[in-house]
């Protein structure tokens, strides 16, 4: 709630766009030239290839999920395997979803706001007004 407090009170200080092109306060430009610059001529960028790609994901997957891990320890002591695999696949399965739909959100309002700063603005202003009532909710929430 802190958090979303902050970041609320650094917009409303700011009073307008927070992209790196608007708000560069503080940064001091030199036209100085600078002797100490050398070329990076190790960085390449080379197309990956989806073999390399999948072992990526093969591997993310392997490390399992925290809350996966304390059901089967309640299968073993209850002797509820099947219902316990059921419900594994079940928090893969909402886990992806949700994580899907976030991410092709996140894309389309980027593309979107590239188009109007007033979506942006206004974006930057609602969302830490939501964390923080999340917040709330949550602090409220717990006995």
């Amino acid at each position: 709630m802190l958090l979303a407090f902050y970041i609320l009170l650094q917009k409303l200080n700011n009073k307008g766009c927070s992209c790196s092109s608007c708000s560069n306060k503080g940064i001091s430009w030199s036209i100085k030239p600078s002797n100490n610059l050398k070329a990076n001529n190790n960085i390449s960028f080379q197309k990956s290839n989806k073999k390399s790609d999948l072992y990526f994901i093969l591997t993310a997957g392997l490390i399992p999920c925290p809350g996966t891990v304390i059901l089967f320890i309640y299968a073993f002591v209850l002797k509820t395997y099947f219902a316990v695999i059921l419900a594994s696949f079940s928090i893969s399965l909402g886990m992806g979803l949700v994580i899907f739909a976030s991410s092709f959100l996140g894309v389309s309002l980027h593309k979107l706001s590239d188009k109007s700063h007033k979506l942006t603005n206004l974006l930057e202003l609602i969302s830490p007004i939501i964390m923080f009532i999340l917040g709330l909710l949550l602090l409220f929430s717990a006995k």
